[in-house]
């Protein structure tokens, strides 16, 4: 599967091969190494660590494998349990492009 990310200002939408939280200066980057050329991109800047972090985290979510089941069966509100018939399948996923999301507290008006 291919992920695109595309930076905070719009700017850059590359094909990724790996992302990474670097400390700059007093602020948190996600550095981003694109798949074509082994070539870095600053893509996205936090004001602290554990929001650099929180975007990694939902990168990764989108990335997890989504199931698909052709009947339902809910116990409470939140609780999902298929029918012993149930068919249970796996989302197919080929590509997958995340907006990185703006840390207001560092938004340039």
């Amino acid at each position: 599967m291919d992920l695109y990310v595309r930076s905070q200002d719009r700017m850059i939408l590359v094909k990724v091969n790996e992302l990474a939280v670097s400390k700059v200066c007093n602020n948190y980057t996600i550095m981003v190494t694109a798949t074509d050329v082994q070539h870095q991109f600053m893509c996205g800047t936090y004001s602290t660590k554990e929001k650099a972090l929180k975007v990694l985290d939902e990168i990764q979510n989108l990335l997890i494998d989504r199931y698909v089941v052709d009947k339902e069966c809910f116990l409470g509100s939140d609780v999902f349990i298929p029918s012993k018939d149930a068919e249970i399948k796996i989302l197919p996923k080929t590509c997958m492009v995340y907006q990185i999301p703006v840390d207001e507290e560092l938004k340039n008006d």
